[in-house]
């Protein structure tokens, strides 16, 4: 699903989108995005879901670019309100690393 919502450039950029306000008649009504991953430099994503349901805890689904390639990240029952993004940066770490590991053997 998440490969296939990629192909919308419509999903992409509502999901990678940090804030937005949009106007409905008289209403404004205002969303911010819940994966902070989203704010941080170090991270180049390309589509984002957080949620929470009782059967899967709290989730995150995401589809970035990682040690230089497109990786999905799912994450599923963080045990707390930050673990999932904690883990999502240990992810990456260690891809990184592996490559940086991968590349110094081949130099």
């Amino acid at each position: 699903m998440a490969n296939a919502a990629y192909n919308y450039s419509l999903i992409r950029e509502y999901t990678t989108c940090k804030e937005t306000t949009i106007r409905l008649g008289r209403r404004t009504l205002a969303f911010h995005n819940t994966n902070r991953l989203i704010r941080s430099s170090r991270w180049q994503i390309g589509l984002s879901k957080t949620g929470f349901i009782d059967e899967a805890g709290r989730c995150l689904v995401m589809q970035s670019q990682v040690a230089k390639r497109p990786v999905l990240i799912v994450l599923l029952d963080a045990q707390g309100e930050l673990t999932r993004y904690d883990d999502a940066n240990r992810i990456k770490q260690w891809m990184e690393d592996s490559q940086a590991v991968r590349q110094k053997h081949r130099g």
